[in-house]
């Protein structure tokens, strides 16, 4: 903030460093001062602020022409239903319309009889939050399509909600062409800051912590379709992790539970499922946050954001959802990929629960919001790992020492099952020539015979070991290590036969194509 804030442009009297009003006491100029680094703002309408360093909007440009609508400054008061709000800073200004505010109530008392409790503190500080939505001005989504009524009706049981999972909002309101909603503040990075770097795919958070954030975001997403209300909007910038949790926020594009629509609803593209576009005929319910969440999750579980290019393969993380039901309809199978191309080591319920969740089409997804959070909660089953468990543990020791001291004799067949979790779980991690090692070390075991209780435990062995070195050739090849990809590449061939080869097929050629040796 510049000293030339405390000082007025036209009687160069000296202003108090917070201005009771927008004028100055002793000439009656208009003093404004930028929200984000506090600097005088000119009288003449502009659309930035003049500091070249700060150049934050400062106001907002119509679609259809009229007088400009100006944005909130510095130390300007709100004043709601008797609670005056004062604006002590700029959060956020993303180019959609919205404007976040950090605000704190100057009458703590007012606060409190109006919503009967203390306004939230961090650090001493008070923790709120004023988002700003102008309905009409230039780079707003078309479709903030409720009327008054219905956004009145929303805050009002949004207020209600009590969730740890969900932000707790207090009030909105409508007024001169801009809604308004005061939220709780969190001090948290979002998902997309905290998870999605987008250094590489595969690179997201371990399996535990995906799977618990998994959990909760389902149980807060359940929660809120208890109470009658569709989210519409669950992605990165909108899930905070707070305190080693995600926390939903931004319910400004929620909706009640069946309301008729006029038109389609703001979307954010890559997430938002078919039905939301504005030329699908489906009807949007519930199963649209289903979606959302599962490209949500996907997108943590690599590491990288929804429009993440994959140069060498030519496709993006999160298929569109048009172009997805496109290609169905032609034919030509789905170009979304599968979440355990670069995860092998996710549980296998799991990773078909978030391929299920983002279904193209609505009926393909979860009939209630309790099948879906208990497909997220389901533990251990298909884990490719080589232990977990007490049984994981016996079969090691087993395996590494033999069961002559117990006068157990270890069967090929276990050992040779044990050797493949192992080398499935080495490729996973990156550690190839050990992953190769062992896969000939369970290759010697079956030299011995196995029996036939044993066949069908190391079918589903070879085959999680045939996906995980089919998800790692494919990194080494978007990494440039054709050779490695095109090792990885026939061990796929080799474990998964012929009839379910067709990627490491092409994963092969594409390195051969690069280095030819």
């Amino acid at each position: 903030m510049s000293d030339a804030g405390l000082i007025c442009p036209r009687c160069d009297r000296e202003l108090p460093a917070q201005p009771p009003s927008d004028v100055c006491p002793g000439c009656g100029h208009l003093i404004r001062r930028c929200a984000n680094c506090g600097d005088l703002l000119p009288a003449q309408p502009q659309e930035r602020c003049p500091n070249a360093a700060c150049r934050a909007r400062v106001l907002y440009l119509p679609v259809s022409g009229g007088q400009p609508t100006r944005v909130l400054h510095l130390y300007a008061e709100v004043v709601y239903n008797g609670v005056p709000l004062r604006v002590d800073g700029l959060l956020r200004q993303p180019n959609d319309g919205t404007t976040l505010y950090r605000v704190s109530a100057t009458n703590e008392r007012a606060f409190r009889k109006r919503f009967h409790e203390a306004p939230p503190r961090r650090a001493g500080e008070q923790a709120l939050v004023l988002k700003e939505m102008v309905l009409e001005c230039r780079g707003a989504p078309a479709g903030r399509n409720t009327t008054p009524e219905e956004f009145a009706a929303l805050i009002a049981r949004v207020s209600a909600l009590r969730h740890p999972g969900i932000v707790r909002t207090y009030a909105g309101w409508e007024e001169a062409g801009k809604r308004y909603v005061l939220m709780q503040r969190l001090e948290g990075p979002n998902l997309g800051e905290h998870f999605l770097r987008g250094e590489r795919p595969g690179s997201g958070p371990p399996a535990g912590t995906l799977m618990r954030a998994a959990r909760a975001l389902a149980e807060a997403v359940e929660y809120l379709h208890r109470q009658g209300i569709w989210h519409r909007d669950i992605t990165p910038t909108n899930v905070v992790w707070e305190d080693g949790r995600p926390v939903l926020v931004d319910l400004g594009n929620a909706v009640l539970a069946n309301t008729n629509l006029n038109g389609r609803a703001p979307l954010t593209h890559r997430y938002a499922p078919l039905e939301m576009y504005a030329d699908s005929s489906l009807p949007i319910d519930h199963r649209v946050d289903q979606y959302l969440l599962g490209s949500l999750l996907f997108c943590l579980a690599w590491g990288v954001p929804a429009d993440f290019y994959l140069e060498r393969t030519g496709l993006h993380a999160v298929a569109l959802a048009p172009d997805r039901a496109r290609a169905l309809r032609r034919g030509e199978g789905d170009p979304q990929r599968r979440v355990s191309f670069y995860r092998a080591d996710l549980p296998a319920s799991f990773a078909r629960t978030i391929d299920r969740l983002m279904a193209v089409q609505p009926e393909d997804r979860f009939g209630s919001d309790a099948e879906m959070r208990k497909a997220l909660a389901a533990r251990r089953a298909g884990l490719p790992l080589p232990l977990h468990g007490w049984r994981g543990l016996v079969l090691a020791g087993l395996t590494a020492f033999g069961g002559g001291w117990l006068g157990v004799e270890v069967s090929p067949g276990v050992r040779a099952e044990w050797h493949l979790r192992q080398a499935t779980h080495q490729v996973t991690a990156g550690e190839t020539p050990e992953a190769l090692r062992s896969r000939q070390t369970a290759q010697s075991e079956l030299r011995e015979g196995v029996p036939a209780l044993w066949e069908g435990r190391l079918a589903a062995a070879r085959r999680a070991y045939g996906q995980a070195c089919l998800a790692a050739g494919w990194r080494a090849l978007n990494r440039g290590q054709a050779r490695e990809g095109a090792v990885l590449a026939k061990e796929a061939l080799n474990m998964l036969g012929t009839a379910n080869s067709a990627s490491a097929r092409e994963l092969l050629r594409r390195c051969r194509t690069i280095s030819p040796e």
